[in-house]
């Protein structure tokens, strides 16, 4: 007999870490992350690594706290992240980990080493980006509800809030998935099936 995978939430590197070999819909960009802990400790070190693995290209340093993105909360938008970072010597990497760490004291993960830091490559052409949730936050409805941004090419306006292509909304019945004329909004509905499926979500 096949033991089915489970899974479980993690932070929010540890998450993408499970998540990445599983999807077959979607691709979670190349990451890499370390500890606050680990940051303090040698920098240096970190700093190598993130080279070693990244070479000059440009990336998003992300935060990674151990009480943001769980299964019970979120605290999005709560901290820190830098986007378009230059990895190169004339960029300043070092100073936007240390950003990073530094929004950890403004919030309940105050002083935690076990805190991470998320360093990922950074997007760039994209055609639309945005948050999806499975369900109406107001009412729980059965709706796919998807807040999108596909005219400025920008990956922070919905999550920001910010913009006048930050408030675009698009409302699709769970049991009507399959009725959507948009390939576009088809391919994404199949990939967040098939993250639900792997996460064992139930909406």
């Amino acid at each position: 007999m096949v033991r089915e995978a489970t899974f479980s939430f993690g932070t929010k590197a540890e998450t993408l870490q499970e998540l990445q070999p599983r999807l077959t819909k979607s691709t979670i960009p190349e990451f890499m992350y370390f500890n606050v802990q680990e940051w303090a400790n040698d920098p240096e070190k970190i700093l190598g690594k993130i080279n070693s693995r990244f070479g000059q290209e440009k990336l998003v340093v992300r935060s990674s706290s151990v009480f943001e993105d769980t299964d019970d909360t979120a605290m999005a938008g709560v901290h820190t992240s830098v986007v378009d970072v230059d990895s190169g010597p004339n960029g300043d990497l070092k100073g936007s980990i240390d950003s990073v760490i530094l929004s950890y004291k403004k919030s309940l993960s105050e002083s935690n080493g076990r805190n991470q830091v998320l360093v990922q490559l950074m997007i760039f052409d994209v055609s639309m980006s945005g948050v999806v949730f499975t369900q109406d936050l107001n009412t729980g409805a059965p709706y796919y509800v998807i807040n999108y941004d596909d005219v400025s090419g920008s990956t922070e306006t919905v999550t920001s809030g910010e913009g006048e292509y930050s408030n675009r909304t698009m409302y699709i019945y769970r049991e009507q998935v399959g009725s959507l004329r948009s390939e576009r909004f088809q391919i994404l509905l199949n990939a967040l099936i098939e993250l639900e499926g792997v996460m064992k979500s139930k909406f």
